[in-house]
């Protein structure tokens, strides 16, 4: 079920929330709420992924797989703040045209999914727009869905080929250094400089083995563990 779900890819519209958050010095748990309504939507969307893709084996059919996509999306939306309720439906209408008509158009389909995994969560949580946070993620998500489009070869690598894995790497490499002044610009950054090192070694698979699966896994370690030291932090702080 878990496999189904594809939770390991929360983290994608985890990490950008809970920056948001952190950075707005807001208490964790009082949003809790709607950070699982993030994680139902990412899952939702996941599921019509495989609706559309039909690339998995379909354990529950695709009837079901479509209901059950509904049905975690619709309990999504009660748990949001009514006065931000535009970031989570924008999300949704973004990932239903992303995953219905656009995912096979280079270029637009990579710009959608920063949309709507690095972009929306952070600007729902802030109370003001770090512009070079914004630009972090941004450009940190652009690097990731290139990796990503590099290993399964999709839409944006047939239509850029061999360029797609230079065009990644120079992008993580600003991210690099975009995350380094974030670290470095607050009096607090020893307790920032984890995370700047476990971004930097979540990467270096990109620069060995950019078409290597196991890159993906990689990435998803490096987001849980940003995630889980991020937690550690509000706890330090008294922020939970």
């Amino acid at each position: 079920m878990l496999s189904l779900l594809r939770i390991e890819y929360l983290p994608t519209v985890l990490l950008p929330s809970i920056i948001g958050i952190y950075f707005s010095k807001r208490q964790l748990l009082v949003l809790l709420p709607s950070l699982i309504g993030w994680c139902f939507l990412a899952i939702g969307q996941n599921l019509l992924n495989d609706f559309f893709d039909q690339d998995r084996k379909l354990v529950l059919g695709r009837r079901g797989l479509l209901l059950l996509s509904i049905a975690i999306t619709i309990l999504s939306f009660p748990l949001f703040s009514f006065e931000l309720i535009l970031y989570p439906v924008l999300f949704f209408i973004i990932d239903v045209l992303y995953n219905w008509k656009l995912k096979k158009i280079g270029i637009i389909n990579i710009t959608l999914q920063v949309l709507a995994y690095s972009i929306l969560p952070y600007l729902y949580y802030s109370s003001s727009i770090n512009w070079v946070i914004l630009s972090f993620f941004v450009i940190g998500g652009f690097g990731g869905e290139l990796m990503h489009e590099c290993i399964d070869e999709e839409a944006t690598y047939r239509l850029l080929k061999e360029k797609t894995i230079y065009l990644s790497r120079i992008l993580v490499l600003i991210a690099i250094l975009l995350l380094g002044y974030i670290t470095f610009s607050y009096d607090e950054y020893l307790m920032f400089l984890p995370l700047l090192l476990i971004f930097i070694l979540g990467e270096i698979g990109l620069f060995i083995d950019p078409k290597n699966k196991n890159i993906r896994i990689l990435g998803t370690y490096t987001g849980c563990f940003m995630i889980v030291y991020f937690m550690m932090i509000f706890v330090k702080l008294g922020m939970v």
